[in-house]
């Protein structure tokens, strides 16, 4: 694998991570409720095997890539999501207060994000 296919691919797995959606929600509320002992999701399995393809050169060791983007992967994945998951527990109390505002908030911007995606050209 080419340093600057893994580069890239760095890149955007961090991106993936760090993009709000239900599986920062879940780690956070997760995170809120349980401390970082209970962050992960298993959809990012799914995910990650329909990402995975595009970075893959058929040229070169498949399992040797597999192995180094997997770890990336999930490195990076575990990182975001303990860190989510940190800060929802420290931020717990605020969230006790306003956390039903909060996810109606969440819930609005995904709503709003599925409804505008059809009329984007």
């Amino acid at each position: 694998m080419q340093l600057e296919t893994w580069l890239l691919y760095t890149l955007a797995a961090i991106g993936l991570s760090l993009s709000p959606g239900p599986n920062s929600l879940l780690a956070m509320t997760h995170g809120a409720l349980h401390g970082t002992r209970a962050t992960t999701n298993p959809k990012g399995i799914l995910f990650f095997a329909a990402f995975l393809p595009q970075f893959i050169d058929p040229a070169r060791s498949l399992l040797l890539q597999f192995v180094v983007m997997a770890g990336t992967f999930a490195v990076t994945e575990v990182l975001t999501e303990i860190g989510l998951a940190s800060t929802a527990h420290r931020i717990r109390p605020w969230l006790a207060r306003v956390g039903k505002r909060f996810n109606h908030v969440c819930g609005g911007v995904f709503m709003a994000i599925g409804a505008a995606l059809p009329l984007r050209t």
